[in-house]
């Protein structure tokens, strides 16, 4: 706010948030236009922003990257749909290991490993900042060297590591021979897992994905459902078009955000999938959908609280008392929700309940098992 900003731009990293609050002296005015807000110019250089080159020096910089990354694995963040063809043929010419999210448009086209097969000494980031947990774990592995490709030029780490903001994918050679993979061993075992937990939180991403008809698009948000679906989701391409929200993004608004991506995907389905939490704190979205005949559907995963909070080391040493309330422990349920809003409801306790969708906005609250979910996640 004000002298704040003024006494700390010149010191903000670029790899953190800075937040400035422009006040006002009169916020209670019916009119804004005769303030002035003066805000003073700081010259700066923040710490590891992406700098300013061509295309052809990019290029370069990735290729000496290139040179000596003899174990290299790629994860792909959504990228943009004008060079998805050029990174699938680079990765796929090179035979590249690879972890690829929904967002990036190649999860199904690619043999995508799980985030736990991440092995290597050097990543290669392409795209907008990882969801998966692997990629914050980075910022304490040094030792991994990281190159990034990403148009927004966000390295997405505080630590050091290289980033172009776009390069030439038909310039680039990789000499290191590599084997192509046509299949990752935890594939095998997470069908074998879904197979023996049908109504695992984990599986139901599973069943929920083959629900959704080809070309939809598909909203996740936020923590749990992001990685879950990126875990569990069906592997045949369907042409779905993914956004995720997750972390620093926040809890709030994310089934309005979805609700704003869905307006104008009358043509499709749109679904969104959300923790019960991250519903919780955006229950007046619905409004918008007065009137509204499309195909939208709300997913809620209800699984009674922050179960995210229930695998960190530091909860579970906990006081019952302080784990229930950190997990945000509850017996909510949705129904009513949907009756406010005069929105359609199903609510899923099998699969074979994700049989019979009707037309029009409809709200799905599914219930996983949570022995078996627990009990999935111990295997994982």
């Amino acid at each position: 706010f004000g002298s704040y900003a003024h006494n700390n731009i010149e010191s903000w990293p670029a790899d953190k948030p800075l937040h400035i609050n422009v006040g006002l002296e009169e916020p209670t005015l019916k009119s804004t236009a005769d303030i002035q807000i003066k805000v003073p110019e700081v010259q700066f250089s923040p710490k590891n922003q992406c700098p300013k080159k061509s295309i052809a020096a990019n290029t370069s910089a990735l290729q000496d990257f290139l040179y000596v990354a003899d174990d290299i694995f790629v994860i792909l963040g959504k990228i943009d749909e004008t060079i998805q063809s050029d990174v699938f043929k680079f990765i796929t010419n090179y035979n590249l290991s690879v972890y690829a999210e929904s967002t990036s448009g190649l999860r199904e086209k690619l043999t995508s490993a799980l985030p736990s097969d991440i092995k290597a000494k050097y990543i290669l980031r392409i795209g907008s900042v990882p969801s998966c947990r692997y990629w914050r774990d980075l910022e304490n592995e040094e030792n991994i060297e990281v190159f990034s490709v990403a148009q927004n030029a966000l390295t997405g780490l505080a630590r050091s590591s290289s980033i172009v903001s776009e390069v030439n994918w038909n310039e680039l050679d990789y000499h290191f021979e590599k084997e192509k993979i046509c299949e990752y061993a935890s594939h095998d075992a997470l069908e074998g897992l879904i197979s023996n937990y049908p109504n695992a939180e984990i599986s139901w991403f599973r069943h929920i994905s083959e629900s959704i008809p080809d070309n939809s698009l598909v909203f996740l948000g936020n923590s749990l459902p992001t990685r879950e679906w990126e875990i569990a989701a069906t592997r045949i391409d369907k042409n779905l078009k993914c956004y995720s929200n997750r972390g620093a993004n926040g809890i709030d608004g994310n089934i309005s955000t979805f609700l704003g991506a869905a307006y104008n995907n009358d043509d499709n389905e749109s679904w969104g999938i959300f923790g019960d939490l991250t519903a919780m704190y955006d229950l007046f979205a619905p409004w918008t959908l007065q009137g509204v005949d499309s195909n939208i559907r709300i997913v809620v995963i209800n699984n009674g609280g922050g179960r995210i909070f229930s695998r960190i080391d530091a909860v579970n040493s906990s006081s019952t008392q302080a784990k229930e309330s950190i997990i945000n422990n509850h017996q909510i349920g949705f129904k009513s929700w949907a009756a406010m809003w005069e929105i359609q409801y199903i609510k899923a306790l099998a699969p074979n309940d994700l049989n019979s969708i009707p037309q029009g906005p409809v709200i799905i609250e599914v219930i996983p098992d949570q022995e078996s979910s627990e009990a999935i996640w111990a295997q994982l």
